[in-house]
């Protein structure tokens, strides 16, 4: 069972994903910034939009 408080919109399709299966991606507008903003996506997309050659972390292989 989803609880849909627990849900985030991935930033690849729209669709919701579970919290604690999303990928939280952090970005930094700039190297001085100290400022942040949070995206989450599918691990499956994460496998998509990095090149080839991107070493990845074992948990952002895809799974879903």
């Amino acid at each position: 069972m989803i609880d849909n408080n627990n849900l985030v919109m991935c930033c690849f399709c729209g669709e919701s994903t579970n919290f604690d299966l999303a990928v939280q991606i952090e970005i930094k507008p700039s190297l001085i910034s100290e400022e942040t903003q949070v995206v989450y996506c599918h691990s499956k997309y994460i496998d998509k939009v990095l090149h080839k050659n991107v070493p990845r972390h074992p948990d952002l292989i895809s799974n879903e």
